[in-house]
């Protein structure tokens, strides 16, 4: 397993002590990031890019599951100053051939439908396939809150 840190704001977890990471360690990290940048920016097209077929997203805090085109239908719905932040903190992954397991950390920012602010860090599970393109995209992610997340 290796671990791949992002340059990120300070947070209340435990610091990660991230060894040397691989180049492929960083494109799979790098793929997720542009997940996390195409739903930020609500840029269906790019999220459509960067999802493998069958993706599948599981909301950790209501075990509510959406597939690639309800993911993008969400993205597409959101609020403009729904989610301003949403970066990798860091990430542990494994990979196994053509495809990868990371966890991750992700700081997230952003405005509720009711106009509440909200911040803090997430669990982030994420699964990635390697296309015959030779670009990684993800297949799967499950998110969890960590506590202090408001």
């Amino acid at each position: 397993a290796v671990l791949v840190a992002l340059p990120a704001a300070a947070v209340a977890q435990a610091p990660w002590s991230p060894p040397a990471a691989s180049d492929a360690d960083r494109e799979v990290v790098a793929a997720y990031q542009r997940m996390l940048d195409a739903l930020v920016r609500r840029d269906t097209l790019a999220l459509r890019r960067v999802l493998a077929p069958g993706y599948l997203f599981t909301r950790g805090t209501t075990g509510e599951v959406a597939g690639a085109a309800e993911r993008v239908r969400m993205a597409a719905d959101a609020r403009p100053d729904g989610l301003s932040v949403l970066r990798v903190d860091g990430c542990r992954t494994q990979r196994h051939g053509d495809a990868a397991v990371a966890t991750c950390r992700v700081l997230e920012r952003g405005t509720t439908a009711q106009g509440r602010p909200f911040h803090g860090t997430v669990a982030a599970t994420v699964v990635l396939v390697r296309g015959s393109d030779g670009e990684w995209r993800v297949a799967a992610t499950h998110t969890s809150p960590l506590p202090g997340y408001t």
